[in-house]
């Protein structure tokens, strides 16, 4: 859901009445005008910060084993669930995608980027999923995904 609070005496809002969504009209007696005053409007459309590298993910289920030609193993059904709800978790905390990509044994990586920092996030298929920070400042570290290390990784990498 999307929420925005505005005020604003512009009568090309006029169109938003009766779209479904939802607003709050106070009518300006001295200006004989709509007046959109401390509204909301809430829209059905979900919107994404990460709905282009969500897609690149659930997309992952057409590739087929040798999808590289070198024998690379496609990512399989419970990979590809467990990718998308760490993307969902990471729009949730507001934290964009840089690039998403299937790795040569069904892994899926998930690159998150801000200046020289890099974390990545490894979802295997039959092991626990990884969180990895790379900097060219700083040694590369190393640990098992959980929300604990997922904070501090994020935070590192917005510091």
């Amino acid at each position: 859901m999307i929420a925005f609070d505005h005020y604003s005496l512009n009568p090309e809002l006029e169109h938003l009445k009766n779209t479904g969504t939802a607003t709050v009209w106070r009518y300006d007696m001295e200006n004989s005008k709509r007046a959109f005053y401390n509204s909301t409007i809430v829209s059905n459309q979900n919107y994404s910060l990460n709905d282009a590298p969500i897609r690149s993910i659930r997309n992952l289920q057409e590739l087929t084993d040798n999808w590289d030609g070198e024998e690379a193993v496609a990512p399989n059904e419970k990979t590809i669930n467990s990718a998308v709800a760490i993307a969902k978790n990471l729009d949730l905390a507001g934290q964009k995608i840089y690039h998403t990509s299937p790795g040569p044994n069904g892994e899926i990586l998930i690159s998150l980027r801000k200046n020289e920092k890099n974390v990545e996030l490894l979802v295997f298929a039959n092991k626990s999923p990884k969180v990895i920070t790379i900097s060219d400042l700083e040694e590369p570290t190393q640990a098992l995904l959980t929300s604990e290390s997922l904070q501090i990784a994020l935070s590192w990498l917005n510091a």
